[in-house]
Parts: C-alpha cells; sequence; structure tokens
C-alpha cells in the first residue's frame, strides 16, 4: 500500500503532517537548566531581622561550638522589617526597629545575640525552605562582613575587613536540621559548623561603644560550598574560589553601648 493510498488526498496528507509535529516536538529531551537563569527559588519581597538579647551560660563555649543550647534569652528583643522597593529594601520603622542596639562584652562580658533571618514572599508567606531545602542548603550561606575605606594614593579605596580581630563583632552559626523544627525537638540536630547557613546564628560585639554598618549577604553559589572539606568564614565569602553571586546583600546599623564613634559615614562604606 503507497502513503497515497494510506493517507487518501494530498490535502489530507498535508493535514495529518500537520497533526504530527506536537508529537515530534516532544519528543525531543530538554533542555538541562541553567541555574544562573533558573536559581530554582523566588526573590524575596521582605526580609524580618529578630536580634534577641542572651548570655553565654559558659563563657568557654563561645570556642568551642556554641549550639542554642549554651545560651539563655532574657526577654529583650528587637525586630527589624525591611520591604522591597524601588529604591532596594529598606526599613519600616512601622514595623520595627530601623536599627539595633546592643551591648559590647566590655560592659557585660556574657553577652551575646541571637540573629534570626526569615524571608518573605510577595505574600508574605516563609520562604526560608526554598534556600534550604531540595539539596539547596549545599550552595547558600550568609555572611556577616564590614566594609571600610582608606584614602590612598589619591583615592577613597573600599575594602572588606579580613582580620577578625578587627572586625569588632563575632559569630557562630548555629543552624539546625530540619530547619523548621525548634532546636530541642528529638528529630534535631545542629548542623552549624558541618553546614554553615546562618539563618539562626550567634553574634556579640567586643568592640565597646561605636556605631557601624553590619553588611549580611546571602550567598548563592553555583557549586557545593565545602570546599577541601571546609566551609568559608562567616566574614568572607572569598576565602576559596567558589562561582557565586549574591541572593540578598543588605547593610544593618548597629549601636553598640552609647555608639559614639560612628563608623557608618565617611569612614565606613557599604560593598554596594
Amino acid at each position: 500500500m503507497t502513503l497515497r493510498q494510506l493517507c487518501g488526498s494530498p490535502k489530507r496528507l498535508l493535514l495529518l503532517l500537520l497533526m504530527l509535529v506536537p508529537l515530534l516536538t516532544a519528543c525531543d529531551p530538554k533542555e538541562p537548566t541553567n541555574e544562573l537563569l533558573n536559581k530554582r527559588h523566588d526573590n524575596p519581597s521582605y526580609v524580618i531581622f529578630t536580634l534577641k538579647e542572651a548570655k553565654l551560660n559558659a563563657p568557654t563555649r563561645w570556642d568551642a561550638e556554641p549550639t542554642l543550647a549554651d545560651i539563655t534569652l532574657t526577654g529583650r528583643e528587637e525586630k527589624m522589617t525591611l520591604s522591597l522597593t524601588s529604591k532596594g529594601f529598606l526599613a519600616s520603622e512601622e514595623q520595627g526597629v530601623s536599627q539595633f542596639s546592643v551591648k559590647s562584652t566590655d560592659t557585660e562580658s556574657d553577652v551575646v545575640y541571637l540573629l534570626e533571618i526569615d524571608y518573605l514572599d510577595a505574600r508574605r508567606e516563609l520562604m526560608n525552605g526554598q534556600f534550604i531545602e531540595n539539596g539547596q542548603d549545599r550552595i547558600h550561606q550568609h555572611f556577616f562582613e564590614r566594609f571600610t575605606r582608606e584614602f590612598i594614593r589619591g583615592k577613597w579605596r573600599t575594602y572588606a575587613v579580613k582580620e577578625p580581630k578587627e572586625l569588632g563583632y563575632d559569630y557562630r552559626y548555629v543552624d539546625v536540621t530540619p530547619w523548621n523544627q525548634p532546636y530541642n525537638a528529638p528529630e534535631s540536630k545542629f548542623t552549624g559548623t558541618s553546614n554553615p547557613m546562618g539563618f539562626k546564628g550567634l553574634i556579640r560585639f567586643t568592640r565597646a561603644d561605636w556605631k557601624f554598618l553590619l553588611t549580611i549577604m546571602l550567598m548563592h553559589a553555583h557549586q557545593p560550598k565545602i570546599y577541601n572539606g571546609q566551609a568559608m568564614p562567616f566574614y568572607n565569602n572569598l576565602y576559596y574560589p567558589i562561582d557565586q553571586e549574591s541572593d540578598i546583600s543588605l547593610n544593618v546599623t548597629f549601636v553598640v553601648d552609647a555608639g559614639t564613634t560612628d563608623l557608618t559615614g565617611r569612614e565606613e562604606a557599604s560593598s554596594n
């Protein structure tokens, strides 16, 4: 039987070929996902920073991988809500503070702060899981950096402070897995050192009486963030040569003690 006998008239043959086109197209293999174009998570519309004052139960625990079980909350807390606008993320004083007021370890030697970070979508629904679940935890990590400026060779130059002793603050990752369960739940596991993310962390301020900008950045790496078995330190996202970009980069003002020395102006600059 010939193709003409099977299909009938030329018009009927043309109609049959047109019907086959979608079927042939559907059989084509899908293009591989380009993560540079598709990050596999939405972009936040709101960011909420919650800072809870606490006491470190044993001072020696700070340098020995402290967990949430090593602090006692005092009940004092401040919340900062930032909304995405045409000018970037801006803090709303109607929904919290515009800057954080904290104490240094010179004022109270055992003072420490629990910093929690929540991201919300346009519907104000929590979306932290998008940065953690389905393997996203392997390529996301928060960094807490300070940038400074110096007048060198006739130009103002901005650079990140890379020496921990010069930062004026110290930070410890205290993330738990599952991320949405209390730290003391039976199924919770401390992963702050093995898989640092920074959605929960402890920060203390070692320099007294100053005011500065803390740059909080959420890294989106394009390869696993653990490099040669180690993670990058909280203050330096360029410690290892990992291909990356930032999902979020925000400057948050901290007033330590009375904040007499102001490093948020000419001497201190953001990374943006």
